[in-house]
């Protein structure tokens, strides 16, 4: 199986799952817009496992989840709505992506 056949069955299983799937935002808010920024910076200088403590001087700790399952990734509360920090080769669609870190809103 060729590597980009591989990656396309990975992608289709987890939007399968419908766990890890970005979806775009449709509210042109800017506070919205000002939150992925920050966290878009944290991501330039940070590898997605280790992004908790940075995070956690922006959201309150129980607002932050992380999990392996399906694929590594942060699920934050915000607002009533679901951030989401995934590796970019798991997710179709992002509202920002910086090097190999998508983020979005579920």
């Amino acid at each position: 199986m060729k590597k980009s056949e591989l990656k396309q069955l990975i992608k289709e299983f987890i939007h399968d799952l419908g766990y890890v799937d970005i979806k775009p935002f449709s509210t042109s808010l800017t506070e919205a817009d000002d939150i992925l920024n920050k966290i878009g910076d944290i991501a330039k200088t940070t590898k997605l496992v280790s992004m908790r403590k940075p995070l956690e001087q922006i959201f309150k700790k129980r607002d932050i989840d992380f999990s392996f399952q399906p694929v590594p990734h942060f699920r934050i509360n915000y607002k009533g709505k679901t951030i989401l920090i995934v590796n970019k080769k798991y997710a179709d669609e992002a509202e920002l992506v910086i090097g190999s870190t998508a983020i979005g809103y579920e």
